[in-house]
């Protein structure tokens, strides 16, 4: 087995916890799974795995060797998705990534994609979730959107829309809840957020809404559990009015509490002559566009 089959081998044993299971992921016998992984174990001078009564449990330094070969396959991943397609015609896969904010990818994405396959039934078209603008640079992925500011240097971005973010909630909540308005003019409605851990929330940030204004929120995983939350009446938050408005149930908790922010989509510039890469970001950019509002004065 070359270097990089060993590293397969040791990332199907780390996600299965098995030398057997991972290697019947492979399709390869368990002793030749256990062989990759004891030729790593030797190169790094460390173990890898120690066996428990569930499985294998991993070594820190298996953990941080799981992280780099997943670099690894994602690296490949890029490169097979080039040469999957060629230079000449708008065929082969494109790895299309949404950068943190998840939920954009139900209510602007899907439909904007399925456009694409219609025009492009040739292309296929892979879509992955939470990765950031430097996974684009290192090709774990061919088109990256989203709405925070890309600084990234060897990228081509566009702006496709202007989309309007305002703060929204069930309407029975809404009705119910009975809020008393604060000193500031901002309804004391449960607010419902993404955990801090995983940074600062673009769409109330664009609000304009402080940490203060914050204290007490509920939390949740990420932006889908967010949504599923409001939903469910369990409090209001922000999103775009294009994803409220997907809602019949989700109205706005003050039309005058609203903000703009920019959609923008991005390839690598050393791909601007890949026509599928190409192809892609200006289907996504043509069709997202539609969701674009005037731009507020001031």
């Amino acid at each position: 087995m070359s270097q990089w089959d060993d590293y397969r081998a040791f990332r199907h044993v780390l996600r299965r916890r098995s030398y057997a299971l991972g290697a019947a992921d492979l399709g390869v016998a368990p002793a030749t799974a256990r062989a990759a992984v004891e030729r790593l174990a030797e190169r790094i001078g460390a173990a890898l795995f120690l066996h428990a009564p569930d499985g294998l449990a991993p070594t820190a330094a298996a953990i941080e060797l799981g992280r780099i070969a997943a670099d690894m396959a994602d690296a490949v991943g890029g490169f097979e998705r080039m040469a999957s397609g060629g230079l000449e015609v708008v065929a082969g896969r494109v790895k299309v990534a949404v950068y943190r904010e998840d939920i954009l990818a139900h209510a602007l994405l899907t439909p904007a994609i399925g456009a694409l396959l219609r025009r492009h039934p040739a292309l296929s078209i892979d879509l992955a979730l939470g990765l950031d603008w430097g996974r684009l640079r290192a090709r774990a992925c061919d088109v990256a959107v989203g709405v925070t500011a890309v600084d990234h240097p060897g990228l081509d971005v566009r702006r496709a829309a202007r989309l309007k973010i305002g703060l929204y909630g069930h309407r029975r909540y809404l009705a119910e809840a009975a809020p008393v308005t604060s000193a500031g003019g901002l309804p004391r409605f449960a607010i419902v957020r993404p955990r801090r851990a995983t940074g600062a929330d673009v769409f109330l940030s664009a609000l304009g809404l402080s940490e203060a204004d914050l204290e007490g929120a509920v939390e949740c995983e990420d932006r889908a559990a967010v949504f599923t939350a409001i939903r469910l009446g369990l409090g209001i938050g922000a999103f775009p009015e294009v994803v409220a408005l997907a809602e019949n149930d989700l109205e706005a908790v003050r039309p005058d509490i609203s903000a703009q922010i920019d959609l923008m989509v991005a390839i690598r510039q050393d791909d601007q002559d890949v026509r599928r890469i190409v192809a892609v970001r200006d289907g996504l950019v043509e069709k997202l566009t539609r969701h674009d509002v005037p731009a507020v004065a001031g």
